[in-house]
C-alpha cells in the first residue's frame, strides 16, 4: 500500500476545519475529524513530541530507582530520587500543554479542544502523532 492509499484512508486528510457539533461527541472517532480541521499547522505536533520526548526520559530515569545494581547509574535523573522523577513528568506535562496552547493560539488561531475534550484530545494528539511518524499522514 502506497502512502498515498494510507493518507486517503484516515479522517480529514485535508485538515479541513470541521464545525463543533452541538450535541458533542459521543465517541473519539466522531471528534477525531474535528481535532484534525483544529490542528492544521505543522507546528502543532512540538508539543507532543518534547512531551513524550520528556516522558520517555523519565522511564528511563526509573530504571536506577527499580534496580540496585550499578549498570543504569547513568540513566539516573537529578539527586532526589522519586522526587527527581516527579518533577520530570511535571515538566514533560507541562511542556505538551504550554507548547500546544502556543501552537493554537498563534499559529492556528483557534482554541484547544482541551478545554471541552480533555480525554479526546490528548488521545487525538497521539493519534496524530502516530499517523505522521509511521507516515499515514503528512505534517
Amino acid at each position: 500500500m502506497t502512502t498515498l492509499d494510507k493518507r486517503q484512508r484516515v479522517a480529514n486528510p485535508t485538515y479541513e476545519p470541521q464545525p463543533y457539533s452541538v450535541t458533542g461527541y459521543p465517541t473519539f472517532r466522531s471528534f477525531y475529524p474535528y481535532y484534525l480541521g483544529e490542528h492544521a499547522h505543522p507546528v502543532c505536533l512540538v508539543g507532543t513530541t518534547i512531551s513524550l520526548s520528556v516522558f520517555v526520559r523519565a522511564l528511563l530515569a526509573v530504571l536506577p530507582l527499580l534496580s540496585p545494581a550499578k549498570q543504569f547509574a547513568a540513566l539516573r535523573f537529578g539527586t532526589q530520587g522519586w522526587k527527581s522523577v516527579g518533577k520530570l513528568l511535571l515538566g514533560g506535562l507541562l511542556q505538551g500543554y504550554v507548547w500546544a496552547w502556543i501552537g493554537h493560539f498563534f499559529f492556528e488561531r483557534n482554541k484547544p479542544a482541551t478545554f471541552k475534550h480533555p480525554f479526546y484530545s490528548l488521545l487525538g494528539d497521539l493519534t496524530l502523532w502516530k499517523e505522521v511518524a509511521t507516515l499515514k499522514r503528512r505534517p
